[in-house]
């Protein structure tokens, strides 16, 4: 039955006569919309809809008083409220004014989703800009060439249990890296026995289930869980083991004391057949400092051995359940076909996900429930401990809000037996070389942990001090395959490139407060051992997203320009790859002072807008671009008595060219902490020439070997 629409929602219902002519095949007995295409790429345009809305947050009181003919609330107006305050993050203010407009938009031709969108008020960080609907149908889908089915209501459906168990276990063939199911077992586990409807659950140790001897129970192996404990109000709901409660845990784990997202992993388990589940929240003491350093340096086994790796990829808390699909979240578009009334029917809109950056493509580059795009927008994929998770899981369940996925190191399987193959930048892993080629190759394993260092600063962490922690289960990998040394979050032989990360004018931006509006901010951060987990030349000091210059790609170019260099962490706990208490790197190399008097902004219209950290200093024989680790509008006046430049590489993009001048120079800029004690902090980084005309290696003519250590 279609759904209640008010006047301004009856524009929802496709023109046909206005988009396309009508196409006919197989000698006219099938008629079908033809959509108009125009432009180079001959793609159909985003069909604009007459509507505008003008609401206001937080209560959006415009949709919410919406009514239909007859007096009956609008479905349309309800659903796209819904949709937008359920997004909202617990913790924000919403507030201001929004503008909200309709457009259809296409993929390879074929209306695929419905876009709500807007700007977002001045000053509501992490809103979203848009809402997408995906378009559904069975009564009309021929004729308007709708791509979408209606989804499965079940999110354990038995056929899709039965095809993505049969899917997951002929993927281990492929990848010789793997342990065998079985081969390893962390040291606690939660046990579930019984049935669904009265089930059994303890905590067993790994000893009993090595020496249990029942294929019956172990030879499925176990699934771990991936998830987001959420705010500190959800995590108190938790159920979790402590020294005291182990023993208790070991005879009974009450049901009703777990939340809604692990009674959900529960029943996965026990639709799966597994046995066994790994949760963190019981299965580490989490009173123990001693047994969370250990367990949490077994990551890379704990979620590399498991069967399969559980992910509510949907889910913001604990306390959410994944298995309840909102199917309800739609509303029937009536539709009458003006180029062919006889065609009558209706069409779905089901709500697919938020858009949370500006939805300013014309075309969707993936479909509007794919899970690159559930993705994109989920919270599990913004927390930091998911990043090792995803990286080392041999193949992860990801449970949308309508669609189930089976992802594994190259692709993901749809419920329906669909093969997605998400993009790469949305969806970074290196799983696959972890798992088929071993990191063999020492450069390509260096970039790839670059890579994944982007990935990871660009996450979330409830608790700064896990910023090692939650990386040290992938780190323990590479460290095998390197045969290498790990110094705060760098390796050690391939430290020089490592050193030179910069922190993007954007994500300055977002820090509205100090420490990162002024070089006295930042030097107060890294002097405060509560809020600055690394020695400042590492990225875990900042707590901000990082990147590395894209030359490093070209890794044969680079050059070592230091003399010597050593590199030290002072790490807390029996983790090697856990917290650290500061470090130093000692460097002997040329160095110099710069003259920042002649700074100029690099990009002046972000100047005017709040300040800068990328700078130029420009003389006439120089020029020198200096990122810096914070965002100013004006540069200290010591700065230039004060600063150093030390030059770590020198590197060329000329081919056969490898002449003084043509080099680009890469290295750090440092700040005294006490020049007595030759004790110097990371302030930002700089790079010189790599262009004709510019200055490269001539930069450092005539200047000094210095020894430097930096804190």
């Amino acid at each position: 039955m279609p759904s209640q629409l008010c006047h301004r929602c009856r524009v929802l219902e496709i023109d046909d006569s206005a988009v396309g002519t009508i196409k006919s095949i197989l000698r006219g007995s099938v008629e079908y919309l033809d959509y108009n295409r125009q432009g180079a790429s001959r793609q159909p345009d985003p069909i604009q809809l007459d509507y505008l809305l003008e609401d206001t947050l937080p209560d959006l009181p415009a949709l919410q008083s919406s009514k239909a003919e007859g007096g009956s609330p609008c479905d349309f107006c309800q659903l796209l409220r819904d949709c937008i305050l359920d997004s909202r993050p617990e913790d924000s203010a919403w507030a201001g004014k929004l503008n909200i407009r309709l457009q259809y938009i296409f993929r390879e031709g074929i209306p695929e989703a419905l876009r709500a969108y807007w700007e977002p008020p001045a000053g509501t960080e992490s809103f979203p800009q848009g809402v997408l609907f995906a378009l559904e149908g069975a009564q009309i889908k021929s004729w308007l060439r709708l791509a979408y089915a209606n989804p499965i209501r079940e999110a354990l459906d038995a056929e899709t249990i039965t095809m993505f168990q049969d899917t997951a276990s002929r993927s281990h063939q492929y990848y010789p890296m793997m342990e065998k199911v079985g081969s390893f077992w962390p040291s606690r586990l939660i046990k579930i026995e019984g049935s669904p409807s009265n089930k059994k659950l303890s905590l067993a140790l790994r000893h009993e289930i090595e020496q249990s001897g029942d294929p019956s129970q172990t030879k499925a192996g176990y699934a771990a869980l991936s998830y987001c404990w959420g705010t500190a109000k959800h995590a108190a709901k938790q159920a979790k083991t402590f020294t005291t409660t182990l023993a208790q845990r070991r005879s009974d784990i009450p049901e009703s004391d777990l939340t809604a997202l692990i009674r959900d992993s529960i029943t996965v388990c026990q639709s799966l057949g597994i046995t066994y589940l790994w949760v963190d929240a019981l299965c580490i003491l989490q009173d123990s400092f001693e047994d969370w350093s250990v367990e949490s340096m077994a990551m890379s086994e704990i979620y590399a051995g498991s069967a399969i790796t559980i992910c509510p990829v949907d889910a913001q808390h604990c306390e959410q359940s994944f298995l309840s699909r909102r199917l309800d979240c739609k509303v029937d578009v009536p539709f009458t076909s003006k180029l062919r009334p006889r065609i009558t029917g209706s069409y779905t809109l089901r709500y697919a996900g938020m858009e949370l950056s500006n939805p300013a493509d014309d075309e969707l580059p993936s479909p509007p429930d794919s899970l690159e795009r559930v993705l994109k927008n989920s919270p599990w994929m913004k927390r930091g401990w998911t990043c090792q998770e995803m990286q080392l899981s041999r193949q992860m369940l990801c449970f949308g809000k309508t669609r189930t996925w089976l992802l594994g190191t190259l692709n993901a399987t749809t419920e329906k037996g669909d093969s997605e193959v998400p993009n790469p930048t949305i969806l970074p892993t290196i799983s696959e070389e972890l798992f088929s080629n071993g990191l063999s190759d020492r450069l390509k394993a260096a970039q790839l942990w670059m890579f994944l260092v982007q990935d990871y600063t660009s996450r979330q962490l409830t608790y700064r001090k896990d910023t090692f922690p939650a990386l040290s289960g992938i780190a323990k990998i590479f460290a095998k395959s390197l045969k290498d040394e790990y110094v705060a979050g760098l390796w050690k032989k391939d430290i020089l490139r490592q050193l030179i990360w910069t922190i993007t004018q954007e994500e300055l931006q977002s820090q509205s407060t100090l420490p990162f509006q002024s070089l006295a901010g930042l030097l107060g951060h890294l002097s405060d051992p509560k809020n600055c987990h690394g020695p400042s030349w590492s990225w875990a000091s900042r707590s901000l997203a990082v990147e590395y210059n894209s030359d490093t790609d070209a890794a044969l170019t680079f050059r070592h320009e230091v003399e010597e260099i050593s590199a030290h962490a002072n790490v807390e706990g029996p983790n090697l790859f856990g917290a650290v208490s500061g470090g130093t790197v000692k460097v002997r190399t040329r160095a110099r002072g710069l003259d920042f008097s002649k700074a100029r902004p690099y990009d002046e219209d972000k100047f005017k807008l709040g300040g800068v950290c990328h700078w130029v200093v420009q003389s006439e024989k120089e020029e020198v671009h200096c990122h810096l680790d914070w965002i100013t509008k004006e540069l200290p006046e010591d700065l230039s008595n004060n600063a150093r430049i030390l030059l770590l590489l020198s590197a060329t993009d000329w081919l056969n060219d490898d002449t003084d001048t043509d080099n680009q120079t890469l290295g750090l800029i440092v700040y005294p902490l006490d020049k007595s004690q030759n004790n110097w902090v990371r302030i930002g980084t700089f790079i010189c020439g790599g262009r004709p005309g510019a200055v490269g290696m001539d930069l450092f003519k005539g200047c000094s070997t210095e020894e430097t250590i930096i804190l």
